[in-house]
């Protein structure tokens, strides 16, 4: 996760702003590292997964998950 997380932070800098590089061992090559659920392998965006409310959230987080929900719904 904090690959990732590292990851996605360099793309928020210009290349020749980027201090450190996560690359392919053997090859040099810079790397993407993609989360994915172990069950089924597919990965965890937009696409593939959805926020939903769990047991304790309260009224203003169920809305803020629907109005979520409703722009995704309206963009595919």
């Amino acid at each position: 996760m904090l690959t990732a997380l590292y990851a996605w932070g360099n793309q928020q800098y210009h290349p020749e702003e980027v201090n450190v590089r996560l690359v392919d061992a053997e090859t040099g090559e810079d790397v993407d590292p993609v989360l994915v659920d172990r069950s089924t392998g597919k990965p965890l965006d937009d696409e593939h997964t959805a926020f939903l409310p769990g047991p304790a959230a309260d009224d203003r987080l169920r809305a803020v998950l629907e109005r979520r929900a409703d722009r995704a719904d309206r963009a595919s």
